[in-house]
């Protein structure tokens, strides 16, 4: 369908981009503007504005921009036709349809110098949420990963220190073509296939700017294991490696991370068992996770508690048997794990035992495969012990143990083990219900109560999935609802 221009201009004039935006990322005042995190990049600061006069958004922390309607495309992955239809029964405007194309001018990137006599635009024949991507800015972005890349290589201290503090081996760097960028990069816009961006104050950049730091590609890779998205236009370069977005990773300064102008947002997914999901914030964290665990899941990275799934990733999420939801354990990870679990009721909400995020749990010593495996029902080691692994030393490496040995029959009240007695301490008084099933273990807390006791939240579910004392005691236990009234009551 196509719809006039006069029509389109209604809607945009009707919509409050205000509530719009509020809907999914809560707004602040400062003056004439609303702020908020941005979400179409990791931040913790807020950097995205919108102003409710002009109808408008940006972010000063990745560039992105635009109005009421390219909000909605791009955070519901719908096309600006269906955009458009949202808008205009949500705010009760009708639509009357045109014989011209669907849109107006504004939804086509003007020419650039360097191709002069050709427009380009939004390609109908790319995937809902998907960026027209041109063949310039896709040449330019592999050719300046291969570079980086090449340039990390030969640099041992940096893949040592990469290793370290963030515990990415070099294979895992020549997998996914990480690379380092030792200096700000500036290029012509129109080079890179880009229009020019003019502020609010009339400026006109000319230049892209690509600051220092690690740089994260995120590719199609044809016949490799990095095909983690195979591109829609496969017919573009004769390369195996096309790059379709690049994310850097700044030494310094707030945003930790920018995105390039022009780059695909998509979810980043990795591969693996489809019946399985483990969904994350980070790149780096997917990477990491992809490393230790091979392939015993499908990882996805979404690139912000923010952002929403798009077709691609919403059909593997759909498919899955079981969705391991690890955003990081933070407020936002916390409230969008809660809308997930509004759309996808196969997902649970797996926390890592240490720090905010995989990377720092595996930084700490915490085995990510163990961790993964302990939200899978049916693992092959979930038997008599049913956890099978425990805590070693200072509480933080994971260590394979024999379940017999210490599985804990008949314990006295003068043996409980220490866990035991936390665990009781901490659900005295609390809402939180441990779950005894047949398949699995899992614990049910009300939504308020954990927002108001992360860290009494988080201890909990570190005991019960972590400590495999703790473990069995839950497993062996005689009520099927455990609470802080009968745990110790055997």
């Amino acid at each position: 369908m196509n719809f006039s221009p006069d029509a389109i201009a209604q809607v945009r004039s009707a919509a409050d981009i205000a509530s719009v935006v509020a809907e999914t990322t809560p707004l602040t005042g400062r003056g004439k503007d609303l702020f908020g995190l941005c979400p179409f990049h990791s931040e913790k600061t807020p950097s995205f504005s919108v102003n409710p006069e002009k109808g408008v958004y940006y972010c000063f922390g990745c560039g992105a921009k635009g109005d009421v309607i390219d909000y909605v495309m791009q955070t519901r992955s719908i096309s600006f036709v269906d955009a458009v239809r949202e808008l205009a029964a949500k705010f009760g405007v009708t639509l009357t349809e045109d014989s011209g194309r669907t849109g107006p001018d504004r939804y086509r990137l003007p020419k650039s110098r360097c191709e002069k006599g050709r427009t380009r635009g939004s390609d109908p024949t790319a995937p809902a949420g998907s960026a027209y991507l041109s063949p310039e800015w896709i040449r330019h972005a592999t050719a300046f990963v291969l570079d980086r890349h090449a340039r990390l290589l030969a640099t041992p201290a940096a893949i040592r220190k990469l290793e370290k503090t963030r515990g990415i081996a070099k294979e895992t760097v020549k997998r996914f073509y990480l690379g380092i960028n030792p200096e700000d990069y500036w290029r012509p816009r129109s080079i890179w296939g880009l229009p020019y961006v003019t502020s609010r104050d009339g400026k006109i950049y000319r230049n892209i700017k690509i600051d220092r730091g690690l740089v994260i590609p995120y590719a199609g890779h044809v016949g490799a294991d990095l095909c983690v998205r195979p591109i829609w236009a496969e017919d573009i370069l004769p390369e195996p490696l096309r790059v379709t977005r690049i994310r850097i990773r700044c030494p310094e300064g707030d945003p930790k991370y920018k995105i390039v102008p022009g780059s695909n947002m998509a979810p980043m997914i990795i591969p693996g068992a489809a019946r399985v999901v483990v969904v994350v914030e980070s790149e780096l964290c997917a990477m990491l996770i992809s490393q230790e665990i091979t392939d015993l899941a499908t990882i996805i990275a979404m690139g912000s508690a923010q952002a929403k799934p798009d077709a691609a990733t919403h059909r593997i999420l759909t498919g899955a048997h079981i969705i391991l939801n690890a955003l990081d354990y933070d407020e936002p990870g916390y409230a969008a794990s809660m809308n997930w679990q509004a759309i996808y009721p196969n997902q649970i909400r797996h926390p890592i035992p240490e720090g905010k995020d995989p990377t720092d749990a595996f930084v700490a010593g915490c085995d990510l495969r163990a961790w993964i495996l302990s939200g899978i029902p049916g693992a092959d080691y979930l038997g008599a012990s049913a956890f099978g692994r425990k805590y070693e030393g200072n509480g933080k490496k994971l260590c394979v143990m024999d379940p017999a040995a210490d599985a804990p029959e008949n314990l006295a009240p003068k043996n409980i083990p220490a866990a035991v007695l936390r665990l009781a301490d901490l659900l005295n008084g609390s809402p939180v219900v441990i779950v005894n099933g047949e398949s699995r273990v899992c614990i049910k807390e009300p939504k308020p109560w954990t927002a108001a006791h992360w860290e009494r939240s988080r201890e909990i579910s570190s005991l019960v999935y972590f400590n495999s004392e703790v473990f069995d005691w839950i497993c062996r236990h005689p009520e099927k609802a455990v609470t802080g009234k009968n745990i110790i009551e055997r």
